[in-house]
């Protein structure tokens, strides 16, 4: 059973090799301007400020952000940072026409959180200071990126991902398995 998991995987890889070389992108937003800057939005890709290229054969990106709000005014976490990275492969990539283009992509990426929670206190009617909480993450997915008039990137993707938060006692706690939608909009230049 496993080796043919394994045969299957290096077919499918093969295949998106193959179909992804077919499409040479020299003419299209991502050849011409293959670099981008905007905001990002994903539990594996990261929240806040990002940045994308794309190369001939693969694209990559990376987001981080972070929050402080050291009074806790309404419930906020005391802080709050995050940065992730993906790594990206073309499937297909069209101009449909001078103003709008596609591209379909496979990905895998890897995520740092960590923040310190507020704690609502009933005896005191305010907020504490609570535990500090980390979290990693693993996961793999699939979007898609329009681009418009050659620059204005919007991309939508659905991931897996794996996430692992070494701090909680209960080993179940640990691990939690989710599929979640991610977000950007950038800036191709």
């Amino acid at each position: 059973m496993k080796h043919i998991f394994v045969r299957s995987l290096l077919v499918l890889l093969f295949a998106l090799v193959l179909v992804g070389n077919l499409f040479a992108d020299d003419d299209l937003p991502f050849g011409t301007y293959p670099q981008a800057l905007g905001a990002y939005v994903g539990r594996i890709s990261g929240i806040g400020i990002g940045y994308q290229k794309w190369n001939d054969t693969y694209g990559f990106q990376f987001a981080a952000g972070g929050m402080y709000h050291p009074l806790m005014e309404g419930g906020h976490d005391i802080f709050n940072y995050n940065a992730g990275a993906q790594l990206q492969y073309p499937l297909f990539s069209d101009d449909y026409s001078t103003w709008l283009a596609g591209r379909l992509y496979v990905f895998g990426g890897l995520n740092h959180r960590g923040y310190k929670e507020a704690v609502y206190d009933e005896s005191s009617y305010s907020y504490v200071e609570g535990d500090f909480h980390a979290e990693f993450g693993l996961g793999g997915g699939i979007g898609v990126e329009g681009v418009l008039f050659q620059h204005f990137a919007v991309s939508v993707e659905l991931v897996y991902g794996l996430f692992w938060r070494p701090l909680e006692e209960k080993l179940p706690e640990q691990f939690l398995l989710e599929m979640l939608p991610q977000v950007s909009l950038r800036y191709r230049y």
